[in-house]
């Protein structure tokens, strides 16, 4: 496993989503790689911080909005 292998597999570690041959390929990379450890604890701090701010409401009329954005023709037909 290298460095890009690992940190693509954060959100699934995170998650509870690796199998145990690649949750055991991950921690060996991650017991051995002072980047990818640092990367993790930045991870790992990143998320919690977002948690932390808790639910957003959209404000009304949101759904509206991106559906009538998402089924506008293209700029170049109008």
């Amino acid at each position: 496993m290298d460095c890009h292998d690992a940190t693509a597999r954060f959100s699934d570690l995170r998650d509870g989503h690796l199998g145990d041959g690649e949750l055991a390929e991950l921690e060996r990379h991650l017991s051995a790689c002072h980047t990818c450890r640092q990367e993790w604890a930045d991870f790992e701090r990143t998320v919690e911080t977002l948690q932390d701010l808790g639910a957003v409401e959209p404000s009304p009329g949101f759904a509206a909005r991106v559906r009538a954005m998402i089924e506008a023709p293209p700029w170049h037909r109008r």
